[in-house]
């Protein structure tokens, strides 16, 4: 830490540099997503857009993919590339110019293995807090439905399992963070030849056997403990569930007859639905019509918007 903290000018400076290398390989992606959308698909009401799929959705997506696919590209190259570039800024003491070229050097040196430290801890930084989300989601859906209507167990046994997951992902998120830069570490130390590293020492304070601030920390820490699980308690026991779960149709019951419609309506009365959700617009003439996108593509392929149509024209 004593290290880190005596080179936070030049890491602070080196992560800025490369955040906007980053930034500007991502720019041109940015500006090409944003432009196709505006000009192909901005016209189209999303859900237009997630249910018919019209082809400017396919021609966006064929202009978008390819600039996508460079940029990741070049990201991945930018990746391996300056994987040295930390540990060459602290044991090099180079400044962040410097240690991106000696990490450049470095890596084109040793190619293949360099990118298999890098592919080898990106797939434990990605697999190891997928397996531990998928562990907490079945333990959690698995307990849920073990507790049922016991809502103060339900309550205390989410609390747990939250702040089980919390825990769980930073201690993961400190052994990938370690793990990739200690390997990063070796590898530079491996590369660059003694007597060009810059060794650093720091003196480490003798054992003392006599550690009261331990015991304080212990005490302080039990006393947390005891307040939250009174707190816990007392918020359960606080506690008012309404054990009324209402159905409720979407725009009626629209997998039987069309939406927004009477017949909807009563498909939904006849399928036990306590509520019946519609979308309610406003036409041109200030009439009110039941219609959930912004015009009549998706429903007729016209283009026109809702606001722009009469009551009786929509009738």
């Amino acid at each position: 830490m004593w290290i880190l903290i005596k080179h936070a000018p030049r890491l602070t400076w080196l992560a800025t540099v490369l955040t906007v290398i980053i930034a500007i390989a991502v720019l041109p992606l940015v500006v090409v997503t944003v432009t196709t959308y505006s000009v192909l698909l901005a016209q189209f009401d999303l859900y237009f857009i997630v249910t018919v799929r019209p082809t400017e959705l396919y021609v966006a997506i064929g202009i978008i993919a390819p600039v996508a696919l460079v940029t990741v590209f070049v990201l991945v190259r930018y990746y391996i590339r300056w994987a040295l570039a930390i540990p060459a800024a602290v044991f090099g003491r180079l400044s962040a110019r410097k240690a991106m070229q000696e990490s450049r050097r470095l890596v084109a040196e040793r190619y293949g293995l360099v990118v298999r430290v890098v592919l080898l801890w990106t797939f434990v930084s990605i697999a190891l807090p997928a397996v531990v989300g998928a562990i907490f989601a079945i333990a959690g859906e698995a307990a849920m439905v073990a507790l049922g209507h016991r809502y103060s167990l339900v309550v205390l046994t989410s609390a747990v399992l939250v702040v089980s997951f919390v825990v769980a992902l930073t201690m993961v998120s400190v052994v990938t963070l370690v793990g990739f830069n200690a390997s990063a570490a070796g590898l530079y130390l491996r590369l660059v030849p003694p007597e060009h590293a810059a060794t650093q020492t720091i003196e480490i304070p003798a054992p003392n056997r006599h550690r009261p601030h331990r015991r304080v920390l212990g005490v302080a820490a039990g006393f947390a403990s005891i307040m939250a699980i009174v707190g816990a308690i007392g918020s359960i026991n606080e506690l008012r569930v309404d054990h009324d779960v209402q159905i409720t149709a979407h725009r009626g019951s629209s997998l039987r007859a069309p939406e927004n419609t009477l017949s909807a309506l009563r498909a939904a009365i006849e399928d036990s639905a306590h509520v019946a959700e519609i979308d309610v617009q406003e036409a041109s003439d200030g009439g009110i019509v039941l219609v959930h996108d912004v015009d009549l593509r998706r429903l007729i392929g016209d283009p026109r918007g809702i606001w722009e149509l009469s009551t009786a024209e929509l009738v």
